[in-house]
């Protein structure tokens, strides 16, 4: 129970620190936006962007797939 609970809680103190960051230095929004501004945008474009995390997915996993390929070629070739 407490590999669970710990790394949440830090995640927790992590992003309430991100915030309380954000304010009071008083930082630019495209710097780094605060964690209700990027929840926000995650909720309002979430079909967009998870029809690009999709593409990037497919594609870096046919990128995988080539590499693989190429390497399990080239050391055959070279043993």
């Amino acid at each position: 129970m407490r590999k669970v609970i710990y790394p949440l809680l830090a995640l927790g103190a992590l992003i309430l620190l991100w915030s309380i960051s954000v304010e009071v230095f008083d930082i630019s929004k495209f710097i780094l936006p605060s964690p209700s501004a990027v929840a926000k945008v995650l909720v309002s474009d979430f079909y967009s962007l998870s029809t690009a995390l999709l593409a990037t997915l497919k594609i870096t996993f046919i990128a995988l797939l080539a590499a693989v390929a190429s390497g399990v070629s080239l050391a055959l070739a070279f043993s």
